[in-house]
């Protein structure tokens, strides 16, 4: 009996640093289309469901997904995409769309990674509590050490500076706020470091009207991924349901299109819960995506379903990564 497997990429983007390890370069996100259009059977995430629910899925097929919704997916990821017309499903969070300010994740490498200067005692609030560390000499962060530090990334086991370190830790914090606790301490921590809340152009979601072309574009599908990126495991009921139900009904406003299917953001076991699970499918979402390996399987849980994440491998590890999984 075949099994088909889900793709997770975020961006197509050449950045020079990358802490997340979210980008993977046009260059090298054409060598993986090449391998999957050579050793796989590429194709939409709705006919490979629809394939699996009647259990005739051909052997290695496979499907390609994008999460959060990044300009560069409908820029050079699109136009990759197009080449060898392999299709793509983008799930996208709605609250970004069209704005100035970067995904708060990024947002906060602009304002910690980036050369700036910070009081050297960093104090930030967060809901009721007030978080104190001593930056100390990297308060000042010149262009030399961002550059000599470029590449560090979060598997990377040790914390080069002060500033990473606090970086590494709000990463976790800010995870498992409110959203209106997240950007009020963001916007707290751009006016300490004399910026604002407008991100780089290089970092920000598609806009309304792009999405809206994408999603007339055959081998575009797009997929609900909530309003403001949170840990759905995190908040209220209630809060996760405007979460769920705000970006399906935003998506369908902007693109004229019904939205069936909705990836967790974070999408680890922890992110979410058996409430979140039941809240998805009231929805009215069809099938909902994590981020946990695993083949898709005639017999699994519509809505907890497996993907395996793509980090920026060279055309061998990609092709190595994918027998393993298909061993699965």
């Amino acid at each position: 009996m075949s099994s088909g497997l889900v793709l997770l990429y975020h961006r197509v983007a050449e950045l020079e640093s990358d802490p997340q390890l979210l980008a993977v370069s046009p260059e090298r996100f054409t060598q993986h289309l090449d391998v999957l259009d050579h050793d796989c059977h590429p194709m939409s995430l709705t006919e490979l469901m629809t394939r699996q629910r009647e259990r005739r899925l051909p052997r290695r097929a496979v499907a390609v997904t994008f999460d959060d919704g990044y300009a560069d997916n409908g820029d050079g990821g699109r136009h990759v995409l197009a080449r060898l017309g392999i299709p793509a499903a983008i799930f996208v969070v709605t609250a970004y769309l069209g704005g100035l300010r970067e995904l708060w994740w990024d947002d906060l490498e602009r304002l910690l990674l980036l050369p700036g200067r910070l009081p050297e005692t960093l104090r930030l609030r967060l809901g009721v509590t007030v978080h104190e560390w001593n930056l100390g000499e990297p308060a000042t962060y010149t262009e030399n050490d961002w550059r000599h530090h470029a590449t560090w990334n979060v598997e990377c086991a040790e914390d080069p500076t002060s500033r990473h370190a606090v970086y590494r830790t709000l990463c976790t914090m800010l995870r498992m706020t409110t959203p209106q606790e997240r950007e009020a301490a963001l916007d707290g921590l751009a006016e300490m470091a004399g910026s604002t809340s407008t991100g780089r152009s290089t970092h920000r979601a598609m806009s309304d009207e792009t999405l809206a072309r994408l999603a007339q574009d055959r081998l575009v599908e797009v997929g609900a991924h909530t309003v403001t990126h949170p840990v759905l495991a995190a908040l209220s009921a209630d809060a996760q349901r405007a979460e769920i139900a705000g970006s399906k009904s935003r998506l369908e406003e902007v693109t004229g299109r019904a939205v069936t299917s909705f990836a967790y953001p974070f999408g680890g076991r922890a992110d979410y819960t058996p409430a979140t699970v039941a809240l998805v499918r009231e929805s009215g979402f069809t099938d909902g995506w994590a981020n946990i390996p695993g083949l898709v399987r005639p017999a699994g849980d519509q809505f907890q379903l497996p993907r395996v994440l793509v980090r920026n491998w060279d055309p061998d590890t990609f092709a190595r990564r994918l027998r393993g999984w298909f061993r699965d």
